[in-house]
């Protein structure tokens, strides 16, 4: 009987464990904001999950690449446990912008990864889940 119990015990902690993961996706361009650095280009944060910003930097920007550029792609380096998103515009118009430390990544259900990169312009088609 005690076995039993320690097993049940044990198999709901797992699936706690799970329940716990929470699902989230690159920052959709209205949400980033960039600001002017003084060596020239501009910096990008925008509010990222569990109160963590997603961040980057183009020394070459220009003012109007932001307003440019849609969704193109995600990626995640398990190096440094970082998703990095990219959005690119017309010509040399690019943006990109990275969330870091994601714990536990996983592609969610029902998206486009593969393996640890997703291209679809569907933003929502590259979330992710972490915990």
């Amino acid at each position: 009987m005690k076995i039993a119990l320690a097993a049940g015990a044990l198999a709901m902690f797992g699936l706690m464990g799970n329940a716990y993961a929470d699902t989230a996706t690159c920052p959709p361009v209205s949400t980033i904001t960039q600001t002017q650095m003084s060596g020239g280009g501009y910096s990008y944060s925008a509010p990222g999950p569990n109160g963590l910003t997603w961040t980057g930097e183009n020394p070459q920007a220009q003012s109007h690449y932001l307003d440019d550029s849609k969704f193109t792609d995600a990626n995640y380096k398990s190096e440094t446990q970082a998703v990095i998103c990219t959005y690119e515009g017309p010509g040399d118009a690019g943006v990109r912008v990275t969330l870091k430390p994601v714990n536990n990544w996983a592609a969610a259900p029902g998206t486009q990864w593969n393996g640890t990169f997703c291209k679809d312009p569907d933003i929502s088609k590259c979330s992710f889940t972490y915990n």
